[in-house]
């Protein structure tokens, strides 16, 4: 019997590891914005300095408006009581733990805002109330306009010339130019090991001479022409999807210094407008100029071959622009076999390479490209797209994939968000995704913007490529990811990413086929993940401290799902059904509602703050109407409670278990397993003789204490275990039963396992004697989470 239980905890948590990135980003790339704050530092990005290195670059063309509202005179600080005044008494004024307004839900200007410098004007007079100091500074990033005219103006924090990646402001105005919220993350916990030293051209070209690749005599470096490009930089050429940590060193969106040289590979005689002779693919010899890139501390990153200096493809760091630049557009008609098995007839479009007649699976228009995974993934980014001589033998699984992105890619433009990020950036979807030794990686995924790709992936061992809310749900972290400047991806602000991203989904799918799915669930037709309407059916939880619960950790891992983004993220689900199915809300205006909201948050909004910013946004679109049903979903879900409950629900206990104060406790990698065997569980879930339902608790925000909710009865297992796994092999496990008596055993194959009996109410499990046990177990192991990179 305990060999069978080993075998199905070892399975289960396999299982449970591969399942948690599911529907998630590849970790290995999604360091770019995404959130480890496992060492508690502040991710700081370079950004532009408001001085060039030489006379001719101009690094703030597009905050001109804000550069000058800096220094207006007539610009004074905010007051609660003004923004009373302007507004009424029930104004929404959402205020974070520490007492720092975060959130408000109307106007904190008597003034119209027309443009950038407008808004900044309102940022300056707002900042003390909004939690900033004297060193606290916002540079202007960019507006994004919705299709109903309202503008959010996106402010990102700097310190010392370079980029705060967390700190960001938004100002929302109306289409009349009328202020109607502001939403603020302020970052004071500031680095002190920067100076901002600035590099002039010449030392950047003598980097170039030194690191450049090639030598002295090779190079021209044209030194008037240095200038300042933002561009997404990925420091490891092999992303792994196995990295249970998020490195933020590893990629970031940056500013950095772009020098231009000749490209010594290219040839002298090479000019930009008969560059492109050869063949497609294009190599290095096709290209006049190259550009190298150099960090504001003065590391040299890389270079690429460029057709002229300050075009698309230099400013942004990558090539894929020329790509669809000279290829012709043509198309392919036929019919593919959707998951279900129903047939449907497409046209999608095709390019065609001129000069060899050679077509390539991609979208001229939509800047959409297919390209094989491995090539892109473990061969140095080479987007090898998939090509044909005839344009009719084409896998049908990659078109339906195409076709999917395709009319998502519509629906999102619909709605005024040009591709993932808002911006238009190329969008490669990669096919056949696998590992570097090419097992396939049974998943599909968002693997962030790199080296100038929005970047998809898609298994073949699997058909969610087929589902359309699945891939709707990828393409929605795209936009995340565009519409906030750091994805903090833990705990409860990675419940609302994974969570907003199946709403999405599901609306995406609901618009184009409203009868489709009554249930709500997510990925129906390739073996359904989620359940919207029934999270408990899939093990899920529908409200704060329910069964399923994970509580925030302090250390998140894949081992722990990041602090139960995948779990926690049905709760905010629910609400979302509940609103269009209860409430009687169209899915039209659903859509109107989530896609508003997804632009106004920011990167640290967890559940308190995304209550409020979901009333004012079903205020701002014109549905106050449902605000009373919205109100009362978001208190049954218990949003914004964070404290474990004195008192369990009924027919259920809380357990709780305190490690002693010991680093060995501390790396991430510790659960404790509830297993319910009784098949007559008065909860909606039940277990088996032979398949127990599991739930899982980890280490909390101390780090220290497990708290979950469990079912009572009888017929329990209480495990204790640590289980770490590197790709897809397990590094180490330990597993400890926790006895009727209060003792805890190790778990050994030849042993029968301990069932016990749980009351209603709180259980403490003791850990007297569990220490030195552990201590012995422990050795040999490593707990230190930096190993596992």
């Amino acid at each position: 019997m305990c060999k069978d239980v080993i075998k199905k905890l070892r399975n289960r948590m396999a299982y449970i590891l591969s399942m948690l990135l599911l529907l998630s980003c590849f970790s290995g790339c999604s360091g770019s914005r995404v959130s480890d704050d496992s060492t508690g530092e502040v991710e700081m990005v370079e950004t532009a300095e408001f001085q060039s290195a030489t006379d001719g670059a101009d690094l703030n063309e597009a905050g001109t408006e804000t550069a000058e509202a800096a220094d207006d005179p007539e610009n004074t600080e905010m007051t609660i009581e003004r923004i009373t005044e302007l507004n009424g008494e029930d104004v929404i004024i959402h205020k974070n733990e520490d007492e720092v307004i975060t959130f408000i839900g109307g106007t904190c200007t008597d003034k119209p805002i027309a443009d950038d410098g407008d808004a900044y004007l309102v940022l300056e007079s707002m900042l003390s109330l909004l939690g900033g100091d004297e060193n606290t500074e916002f540079e202007y990033m960019n507006c994004h306009t919705d299709n109903w005219g309202n503008k959010y103006y996106s402010f990102s924090q700097f310190y010392k010339n370079r980029s705060l990646a967390d700190g960001l402001i938004k100002i929302i105005v109306n289409k009349d130019d009328e202020m109607t919220g502001i939403v603020s993350d302020i970052i004071t916990d500031y680095p002190a090991d920067y100076d901002g030293k600035e590099i002039d051209a010449s030392e950047l070209a003598e980097i170039v001479y030194s690191c450049g690749g090639y030598d002295r005599d090779e190079l021209t470096v044209y030194e008037d022409l240095t200038e300042v490009g933002l561009f997404d930089y990925v420091r490891d050429p092999n992303l792994d999807v196995n990295t249970d940590e998020d490195d933020p060193e590893l990629a970031s969106i940056c500013y950095n210094w772009v020098v231009y040289t000749n490209n010594p590979e290219g040839g002298s005689e090479a000019t930009p407008n008969d560059a492109f002779t050869s063949d497609f693919p294009f190599d290095d010899s096709d290209y006049t100029y190259r550009a190298h890139y150099i960090t504001f501390n003065g590391e040299y990153l890389y270079s690429i071959p460029i057709k002229e200096p300050g075009d698309e493809a230099s400013q942004a760091g990558y090539v894929p622009s020329y790509i669809f630049e000279y290829m012709e557009a043509d198309e392919w008609t036929g019919t593919l076999t959707e998951n279900d098995g129903s047939e449907v007839t497409v046209t999608v479009p095709v390019m065609k390479d001129p000069e060899s007649g050679r077509y390539y699976l991609g979208d001229i228009e939509r800047r959409i490209a297919v390209a094989d995974a491995y090539s892109f993934m473990y061969e140095g980014y080479v987007a090898d797209i998939l090509s044909s001589d005839t344009n009719d033998d084409w896998n049908e699984y990659y078109l339906l994939t195409y076709y999917n992105i395709i009319r998502i890619w519509d629906y999102y433009n619909d709605l005024g968000w040009k591709g993932t990020d808002g911006e238009g950036t190329p969008i490669l979807v990669l096919t056949d995704l696998c590992y570097a030794d090419h097992e396939p990686y049974d998943n599909a995924a968002y693997g962030c913007t790199t080296h100038g790709w929005s970047m998809f992936g898609f298994a073949d061992s699997n058909s969610f490529g087929g589902d359309l809310d699945v891939v709707a749900h990828e393409y929605t972290h795209g936009f995340d990811y565009g519409s906030i400047t750091y994805v903090a991806y833990k705990n409860e602000m990675g419940a609302i990413e994974e969570s907003y991203a199946d709403i999405m989904g599901n609306l995406c799918q609901h618009t184009f086929n409203p009868d489709e799915d009554s249930e709500w669930l997510l990925g129906e037709t390739s073996g359904a993940l989620r359940s919207m309407s029934n999270p408990l059916a899939y093990y899920l939880p529908e409200q704060v401290w329910d069964l399923f619960y994970i509580d925030d950790v302090a250390v998140p891992t894949n081992g722990n799902d990041r602090g139960g983004v995948h779990y926690n993220s049905s709760i905010l689900n629910h609400i979302a059904y509940r609103i269009c199915e209860e409430a009687g809300l169209s899915v039209e205006d659903a859509v109107d509602l989530w896609f508003s909201f997804g632009l106004a948050r920011v990167n640290y909004t967890d559940f308190s703050q995304l209550g409020d910013i979901l009333l004012w946004s079903a205020d701002n679109n014109g549905l106050d109407q449902y605000a009373d049903e919205i109100e009362q979903y978001i208190e049954d879900a218990g949003l914004g409670e964070r404290d474990v409950p004195e008192q369990a629900g009924d027919n259920q206990a809380i357990i709780s278990l305190e490690f002693p104060d010991d680093e060995i406790y501390k790396d991430g990698y510790w659960s404790l397993v509830f297993l319910d065997y009784d098949p007559d569980s008065a909860n909606d879930v039940t277990g088996s003789d032979e398949v127990p339902v599991s739930y899982y608790g980890f280490p909390g925000e101390d780090n220290r204490t497990i708290n979950m909710i469990v079912p009572s009865g009888d017929n329990k297992n209480i495990v204790l275990q640590h289980f770490r796994m590197e790709a897809s092999e397990m590094v180490d496990m330990i597993l400890l039963i926790y006895t009727e008596s209060g003792e805890w055993k190790e778990i050994k194959e030849e042993q029968d396992m301990d069932y016990i009996s749980i009351e209603e109410g709180k259980v403490v499990i003791n850990t007297d004697g569990l220490d030195e046990m552990v201590k012995e177990l422990m050795e040999g192991f490593s707990t230190d989470p930096a190993e596992d990179d």
